[in-house]
Order: structure tokens, then sequence, then C-alpha cells
């Protein structure tokens, strides 16, 4: 079955698929199709045992299956087939026992194909072992099944077995005073909660792997007794354990009590101008709130408020909705979203000043449902919010992005440690935009104060703490918002950059993860390697690396400064947490005689020896997405068998994951094979270009490899021509460029799709054209970066020069500037006669006279100045610079610019609307 809406384009009809469930294949015509889980849960019985309708699978590896993902838990996830129904989810484990042999990171909403091994464990069929995970589609919504606790039950059943894994949903379920008994034993091995809606029990998980829905429930009804409470709705995975199935919630959100329903402040804000409180209905229901009151405590109180007051009669929230309290005498902007106006006779509503939502009838009995403040003793102006001192006076609020309930625990509520803390807090009558906005409110993240701090003293640690899982001499600051950093940046990532103290030293380096805080504002700031950059955040440890993140606000104070490499062994780095290794995370090292010892491992790490010691290259499988060494690797040496190749030099920044310590190299230049150690390595261009002298007739210093074909090279895409393009060495220097024929003489011998600031790595053949080094009949194309600048060689005209030359040898197929010359009236002379088969300007810079290329391959350059000029007489005219790439034709040398941007005129500025 094939679904989708058709649109024309490009001359033709077309079927646009809307998603996965419009694309069904028939897997007779496949084998090896991914199969559904559906299909996964097939079984032949109830089974013996601790079995339960054990899969027809089990025990086979090699299993694809295609879902969304539907929970995470601290040891798996669920995931479930797109279209619902019987049979139609499963747990997916990636616990140490048998964890994934590749890197993943699930997300909820992921849809995925994963391949793995089917196994049973306890009744519960799960697949894992891991080792092919793609994710298709990303932001699924995955709607539960509406089930009975009857059809779900206690024991292992047929109809119970149908939701194993699966979403569900059930209404109006009330939690037993009694045991839940499963095969004739009362259940009390994990603790779990008996419910049901009239047609049977079933079992609600309370505290185990997804969410700990006993405190959540004592905190909401206020008591750590649930007996006889009715659940309105509860949502979660069903899980099989302990011969019996369960409910697993994911979150608060999965979750609605009868009579306490989740409202709670999304809103509050004070200044000397203006004063509201906005509450939210995080419910899928409508909320009266005549059941509800908010109560307030002026200047301190005794531990209960001192007022309680009633909503106007009759309000009602719908789901998502807010209510707004403004003081009277706010602004006019504030007053309009008004849902309700305070006369200042009620309430002084200043920043020491308690409020909150409450059920009950006086002050002494009532339970909070969500406070802003606390009924305890007074506080000088306000009370302290994720941070930022007294953010209670002359502060906005709002409620963080994934608040799903309130708490009456208001120091839980502000706490210093950002991930607890739920609120956001912005300046004194900002945000008013988004006052009676439903949730999330897009406003950015909490203002913090801030210290500043090197990386160094961020980098202080009490020790390794081998006791505490995945710690690795973690930061005395760890959790802790608040901190200014400054240092230069020594390598940027998809998800951040790493920093380093510009005067260095142990401990000296830092990463910054920008995929949490004001991620898109940050995110727009350009970061490059040398830029001294002040970045302020929250100190964490992500795993054993110290990072700087949920950053507030990022400040490039300038740019080009130097990136210090410190010189290493890799026995300095080690492997498993050490003191050693850690004095130079998040720094840039160099080490030298380096031999690759193993082939990559499940996490994507070459191990790698200069004899004092191992350490770990970082290759593949690199959750920032940047440089990989392995792709280069493979290209340059021409295998997959990487194991003995030496790097005569390697250099990379530090960091630590999965236990261990590894070098992450930036980019190419990075990485320097030594190519005795690896036959058949590619060669620089500069290599390519050897010669053995001037050479006869129209020779022009001719390459050593002329006429060789198999020739592999490694450059950056410099220029694209209507015959080909031009390469050069990264690093630059001598000799480091060559043109790429790719018309028709001598085509490539493969499709190739060239793009100027491509790194690639071309195989083919050496010829000379009429003095021409070029590369053609490409038969080998690796793209290893995109995006790479290289800079013009600055030289003088004089260099370049006309006639053969060593010196304009140096250059040919090489980006170059040329500043202030002048284009000369008189024509290029050339081997004692005038150039004049195809036109182009002498210039010259007071060094000597070379050619630049007026309109033949490249650019026009000759309509660009009469169309600046105003004028076709171009003689005199000065070039503050011109760039371009450099060709040998004609027995001369030329420089052929690739665009208008290539061109400035003295006297005539590129400046337009």
């Amino acid at each position: 079955k094939l679904c989708g809406v058709v649109e024309y384009a490009f001359g033709s009809y077309e079927i646009y698929p809307r998603n996965s469930l419009d694309v069904v294949i028939d897997s007779t015509s496949s084998p090896g199709t991914a199969i559904t889980i559906a299909e996964l849960n097939a079984d032949n019985g109830r089974g013996d045992g601790s079995d339960c309708y054990p899969s027809i699978y089990e025990d086979q590896a090699g299993i694809r299956v295609f879902g969304v993902i539907t929970s995470l838990w601290d040891n798996g996830f669920t995931i479930q087939d797109r279209a619902g129904g019987d049979r139609s989810g499963i747990f997916v484990y990636t616990s140490s026992a048998s964890p994934p042999l590749i890197d993943i990171t699930p997300q909820v909403g992921d849809e995925v194909v994963l391949n793995g091994t089917a196994i049973e464990y306890f009744g519960l069929t799960e697949l894992t072992y891991i080792n092919g995970y793609d994710v298709i589609s990303s932001g699924v919504t995955v709607e539960p099944v509406v089930v009975t606790t009857g059809a779900l039950g206690l024991d292992c059943s047929e109809s119970g077995e149908a939701y194993e894994g699966v979403l569900v949903e059930i209404r109006n379920a009330t939690i037993s005073n009694e045991p839940a008994i499963v095969d004739g034993e009362i259940d009390n091995q994990y603790v779990t909660y008996p419910i049901d809606d009239g047609s049977g029990v079933t079992e609600l998980d309370e505290s185990f792997r997804l969410f700990k829905t006993d405190e959540f429930l004592t905190d909401i009804l206020g008591s750590p007794d649930h007996g006889d409470t009715v659940l309105k709705r509860v949502r979660g995975v069903v899980y099989y354990e302990r011969d019996s199935y369960e409910i697993h919630p994911r979150s608060a959100g999965d979750i609605s009590v009868e009579g306490f329903p989740r409202v709670f402040f999304s809103g509050y804000g004070q200044s000397s101008s203006n004063a509201f409180f906005e509450i939210y209905n995080a419910e899928y229901y409508d909320v009266s709130l005549d059941d509800l009151k908010w109560a307030v405590a002026t200047d301190g109180s005794d531990g209960n408020p001192q007022a309680l007051y009633d909503f106007p009669a009759g309000t009602t929230l719908a789901p998502g909705a807010t209510f707004v309290v403004v003081a009277e005498g706010s602004s006019q902007d504030l007053l309009d979203k008004a849902d309700f106006v305070l006369p200042s006779s009620v309430w002084s509503f200043d920043g020491n000043d308690a409020v909150a939502i409450v059920k009950g009838t006086n002050t002494t009995d009532y339970l909070v449902f969500d406070t802003v403040g606390d009924f305890g003793p007074a506080v000088s102006d306000g009370w302290d919010v994720c941070g930022v001192p007294t953010a209670t006076k002359d502060r906005t609020l709002f409620r963080k992005d994934g608040t799903e309930v309130g708490t009456r625990d208001w120091d839980l509520s502000r706490s210093d440690d950002a991930f607890l803390c739920q609120w956001i807090v912005l300046g004194a009558d900002d945000g008013f935009d988004f006052v009676g906005a439903s949730l999330p409110k897009e406003v950015g993240v909490a203002i913090p104060t801030f210290s500043s701090r090197s990386a160094m003293e961020i980098n202080a640690n009490e020790g390794a703490d081998p006791d505490n899982f995945g710690e690795c001499y973690p930061s005395i600051y760890n959790e802790i918002n608040g901190f200014e950093v400054t240092g230069v940046v020594n390598a940027a990532y998809t998800d951040g950059f790493c920093m380093q103290d510009a005067a260095g030293g142990s401990m000296s380096g830092l990463f910054v993860y920008l995929a949490s805080g004001k991620t898109a504002e940050i995110r727009s700031v350009p970061v490059v390697e040398g830029d001294l950059v002040s970045v302020k955040g929250q100190v964490y440890e992500y795993f054993g690396l110290t990072e700087l993140q949920y950053v507030y606000e990022l400040t490039v104070l300038s740019s080009g400064n130097a990136v210090t490499a410190v010189d290493v062994q890799t026995g300095d780095i080690g492997t498993d947490c050490n003191d050693g290794g850690e004095s130079y995370e998040g720094r840039l090292v160099c080490m030298y005689d380096v031999t690759v010892t193993s082939e990559i491992d499940r996490f994507g790490q070459y191990a790698i020896d200069d004899g004092s010691g191992p350490t770990q290259l970082q290759a593949t499988n690199n959750l920032k997405e940047f440089f990989r060494p392995d792709q280069l690797l493979e290209a340059l040496l021409g295998s997959s068998v990487h194991t003995g190749t030496r790097f005569s030099k390697l250099c990379g920044v530090v960091e630590y994951a999965f236990g261990s310590y590894e070098i992450y190299p930036r980019n190419s230049l990075d990485v320097v094979i030594d190519s005795t150690s690896s036959p058949g390595t590619a060669i620089t261009i500069a290599e390519l270009n050897a010669d053995n002298g001037r050479g006869d007739g129209s020779d022009c210093y001719p390459s050593i490899y002329e006429d060789q074909a198999g020739i592999r090279v490694f450059g950056v895409i410099t220029s694209l021509w209507d015959n080909g393009f031009t390469i050069q060495d990264r690093a630059g220097g001598d000799r480091s460029g060559i043109f790429v024929y790719t018309s028709s003489a001598s085509p490539p011998l493969i499709d190739i799709t060239p793009q100027v600031g491509d790194e690639v790595v071309l195989n083919g053949t050496a010829i000379e054209y009429f003095g021409l080094t070029e590369l053609t009949y490409i038969n080998g194309y690796d793209v290893i970066s995109s995006g790479v600048t290289v800079e013009p060689v600055v030289v003088t005209t004089g260099a370049l020069g006309l006639d053969c030359s060593e010196s304009g040898e140096a250059y040919e197929g090489v980006l170059v500037e040329i500043r202030n010359a002048t284009i000369s009236n008189e024509p290029a002379i050339v081997d004692g006669e005038i150039d004049n088969q195809y036109v182009t300007y002498p210039i010259d810079d007071g060094s000597g006279v070379t050619e630049l290329d007026e309109s033949f391959r490249l650019f026009k350059t000759d309509e660009f100045l009469t169309d600046i000029l105003g004028s076709p007489d171009h003689g005199d005219t000065v070039l503050k610079r011109v760039r371009g790439v450099v060709y040998y034709e004609r027995d001369s040398y030329e420089i052929h610019p690739r665009s208008a941007g290539d061109i400035s005129v003295e006297g005539f500025p590129r400046v337009f609307f």
C-alpha cells in the first residue's frame, strides 16, 4: 500500500507520502525487510514456567523492527508500532548486562528502525544487543490505547499480553486499600498500587524505573495514605514483571487525580509599577476554580496564610488556559490581560509577600497546590529564585517548559540547581507579551548573578570519586549556576565548543554545551577557533566530562587569537579515569609517532600508542558530529584496515566519555599520516607537483608523476571552472595547487559533484597540458568535510611574472592575492611576442608584470570593470586587491578571478542597496 498527496514538479506528477503509515512494504518482495513489532510479538501459546506468551523469534539475532519511542527508562526504552493495535509495543533493553553495540541517543517521539536480538526476560519480551539504529523522523505523537483494568488484569493472560509494551490509558480507576494477589500470594516485593475501574484489578507502579508515582500522590494529596484515591485518568506503558502486568506512568502529566487538578502558577511579576500572578490548567479537562482559593501572607507569617480569597464565582479554566490576576494601578497593557483586577485594599503585593493556590475552608484547614514564597518568617526584600537574589521583587517569573504540576515545596521550585529550578527569571516589567499565553512560554532562561572564574578554577576537584558512577574528578562547582568563564576556543562542534585558558596550564580546558539554555539565541553567535569568548552558564558533570551548560550569554571578545597546543605522549592521557588525563581534559594537545594498535571499537574509537602507553582516538559514532578520522583514513589509505597506521603527528582536543579519555582531532590538518608506514597513502598536491627541472619545449616544470594513473591526492576545492576545478593543500605552501580537468576530452570515470569548500580525496591520472599540470580521468572521489575556507596566498606580480619560471610555478593552481596593482595600457610580452591570442590584462604592483584574465573560463573581469568604471577603457585602473587562481597557458602565468568579490577597484567600492 502506498498513499500520498499528488503534486506537480519538474515536468511530472509525483506522490508525496506524509509519513511512514503511507508506505507499506510487501516484505515478500524484499527479504530482510523490517518487521512490525506486532509480528515480533507473535507467539505459539502461553509457554512454560516463567514464560508468558514468548515470541517466536526468541533468542534470534538480526531482528529488524520499526516503531516510535514512547518512553525512556533508566535501563532502556519502549517503542510501539505507529499504527497501534494488539501486540504493538516492546521494551528495548540497553543496560550493562546486554548493552547496545553502537552509540544510540533515544528520544521520545523518534521513529526508529532497530536491529537487535529478541529475548524473553521472565515473561517480558525484549529487544537487546542493539547493533543498528536509524532515526526516520522525530516529534511523532503516539496516542495511548484506552483499556480497562480488567483487560490488563494481573496474572499472565492473552488479553493482558496484547498490551505489553504498549502506551495505554485507564479511566476512573480507584486505588485499593488491599494489596494485589498474584499467583495466590500478596505482591509486595516491589511496591505497586492495585487499581480497579470496576472491571477487575491490575497494578500501577509506584516508584520503580520511570516515575515516582507514590511521591507525586503524597505531594498532591498531602498525605501518604493513597487508598480510595480515584484516578480520573492514568496513562503509562504496560510492563510485565513478577508474573504480573503493571502500568508505569512516565511523568506527572500521565496522572490526573479526582478532586486534585494539576493547577499551578505559570507566571508572577512584581515591580514598583506592576504586579500580577497567573494560574495555569495543566489538566486535560475543564477545571472549576470554585473549589480552589488563593491564599496570602504579608511580611511573613507563622506557617499559615493570613487570608484566603475566592476566585470569581463560576470561573472555569479550559485545558491549557490561564487565569491572570493583575494588581490595581498596574500599566494598561498589563491590565488589558487581566481576568481579575485585584483591589489594592485586598493585598499589597510586595516582593516579600507569599501567595498560594489552595483547597480548604480557612487559614488552618487547607491543602497547598502551588506557592510563590512561603508562609514562614519574613524575608527582607524577596526570595532568591534559580540563583537570582531577591527575584520575587522587581522581577518577572515564568514557569519553565516541561512543568506539569505545582508543588508546595517552594524551596524545590526556586532551587539554585538549574535542573530542579522550575522558573525563568526576567527583569522588572519584562515579558508582559507572554502574560496570558499557554505554556511553554518561549522567553529564555533564568538570569543568575555571575562570578568570574577561569577554566582552571572551574576544574578544581576533590578526586576521582570512583564510588559515584560515571564521575571522574568532578568539579567542586558541579550543578552550580552563575559562572562566567573566559577562554580561547580551540575546537568548535555542532553542539558546542571547547575552550582553554589563554595562559594554558594544567586543568585549563573546558567544554561548553550549547544544546541547553537559550539555544536558538546563543547558537546564532558564530564561534570559531581562535575566538576569545566570555561564557555565562552552569557547571555540570556529564558522565565524567566537566561542562559549562545552560548558557545564558555568549560573547566573542576578539578573534584570531593563537591557539596553543601542548605536546604530550599517549601515556600522559591514558584511557581510564586518571589524574594525568584529567589535567588535559578540554585542552588541545599534539603527539608524535603514534601507531593505531586496534580497529574501531563499539564506541567508535581506535586504540593508539606512541610507546608510552595507550590512549584512544575518537574516529566515528561521534555525538558531536564533526570531523571523522575514520573516513579520512579510509580515503587516504584506500583501505578499511587501519591497524598499524602510523601518524607522524596527531593533534586534537582531549575529552572524557564512555569511561575513558580520547582525542578528538578537529580537521585533516590534525592528522598527519607517515606514508612510509602505509604504502599507497594519498600524497599531498605539493608532492604531486614535484619536478626534475624546467623541461623541454612546452614543458614547464613537469610533474615527476606525469602520465601515471592511480594518483591519490587530498585537498580543498577552491574554484569551479566550465571544464574542471582547482584543489589546494589545506595547509598551503609552495606547489600546493592543481587543476582537475573534467571536460569531455578526458572525463571523470565516476559521477562527481564538486563544490567550493569541499575537502576531497581524488584518484586520477597526472598529465601535462602545454605546461599546466593537471589531474584527469578521475576514478575516485571522497568528500571528507565541507565548508572549508582556504585563505589566499599574498604574492607580488613580479613573483608570478609571465614566462615559465620556478618562482611562478610555485603558485600554479594556487589561490593568490595581489595588492595595489595597476592595469597597464601596454600589452604583455610573452616569449618576445605580444600576447593577444586571448585577452588578458597586464598588471603590475611595481615588482614586475603578470597577467590578469579578462573573460576566459571563470569570470568576465572585463565586463565587470566596464560596468563599475562606466567605460571600456581600463588602462591605469588601480586594483586595491585582486584574488584568483593561477593558471598557466600560452606559456604564461595568469590570475583568474572567481567572482566580483575577488576584485576591489581603487575609488570604486562595491557599495549597493
